[in-house]
């Protein structure tokens, strides 16, 4: 990354702070938040892992993307990855995929449950339309359910691939020059793009925001270890007391085994965090320079595959053209003029 782009990513986020006053306590002193910061550490670093993978991966496939161009058709593919590459960095494409990481977690943590949501609604209203119309058994209404489940699953990915293809102009721009490109050819082109845009996105803007969130965290571990050795007290104070009540006891049981686990995890968890952020920055750097040796690539194949315009002969060829066939004719024109 260019020190000017690390300067204005960071900038931005001070000018975020700044501009927002302080509504809420920091988390770093809430016991919840303090019982999942060595987890925290390790999504930070293993997400920056996964995602520079994830780009890498893509890069083969997308060399080969301007195999399938035809010469009439290069050109419009120039700028369909032109904008490709431009929505990956763009703001409503970052906000729209961060927002979908969240709901990605939401699905990955609770998917079980919330299939189960669905599947026993479904089950219920199959239900009862069987008691009506007594049409249906239950290994019916159990496929039912469970295809509705499924199906649950499919229209989410869909709903969140469209959103974030609302969000790419490249994808804009096969929409409106479909009759030029084919609608064959623009259904085979969208997944490329997709790929294209998260591998500029990943290079330019989510490895840097990943590594500006392990800083943080790290910068945070003496107030994480201040709020779980209190936590622990407190807990341990509160269990001293033969007058609590069942529940309350074993709700106070369960907080200390949670924040001791945390304080065993937490120095190796940070040893590793700060070992992994001396090296992200030329990572970073590193994926950013394949990046753009793809893309550049990407361009000049392309450019090599476009027709040339046909070139007009010089303008004093055509003139010294007409002179000889004027001077050609006039013995002629004289002769028959005799």
């Amino acid at each position: 990354m260019r020190p000017y782009q690390r300067l204005s990513i960071g900038l931005a986020l001070l000018a975020a702070c700044q501009r927002q006053p302080t509504l809420t306590t920091p988390a770093s002193d809430h016991a919840v938040y303090a019982e999942l910061y060595p987890e925290r550490l390790r999504g930070a670093r293993n997400g920056f892992a996964a995602d520079e993978a994830e780009a890498r991966d893509s890069f083969e496939a997308l060399r080969r993307l301007p195999a399938g161009a035809p010469p009439g058709l290069a050109d419009e593919l120039e700028q369909v990855v032109r904008r490709a590459d431009g929505a990956g960095r763009s703001q409503p494409y970052v906000d729209e995929a961060l927002r979908q990481e969240d709901v990605e977690v939401l699905l990955a943590e609770d998917r079980g449950a919330i299939r189960r949501r669905i599947a026993g609604s479904v089950a219920n209203a199959a239900k009862d339309v069987a008691k009506q119309k007594e049409c249906l058994q239950d290994a019916d209404v159990d496929a039912l359910a469970g295809a509705a489940a499924a199906g649950t699953d499919r229209a989410v990915d869909r709903q969140l691939q469209a959103r974030l293809r609302a969000q790419s102009p490249a994808h804009a721009f096969l929409r409106a020059h479909v009759d030029e490109l084919g609608p064959e050819r623009v259904r085979a082109l969208e997944r490329p793009v997709d790929a294209l845009t998260r591998a500029s996105f990943i290079a330019h803007v989510r490895l840097a925001l990943y590594r500006l969130e392990l800083e943080d965290l790290v910068q945070q571990e003496e107030a994480v270890r201040t709020t779980l050795q209190r936590d622990v007290a407190d807990a341990r104070a509160a269990l001293a007391t033969d007058t609590l009540a069942k529940s309350n006891r074993l709700a106070l049981e369960e907080q200390v085994a949670r924040d001791e686990a945390a304080l065993a995890q937490l120095d190796s968890e940070l040893t590793a965090s700060r070992d992994a952020a001396d090296g992200l920055e030329e990572r970073e750097e590193a994926l950013q320079r394949d990046y753009q040796s793809l893309f550049d690539g990407l361009l000049a194949e392309l450019r090599q595959r476009q027709t040339p315009a046909p070139k007009d002969p010089p303008a004093s060829g055509r003139a010294s053209g007409a002179a000889r066939s004027a001077r050609g004719s006039s013995p002629a024109r004289a002769q028959g003029g005799g």
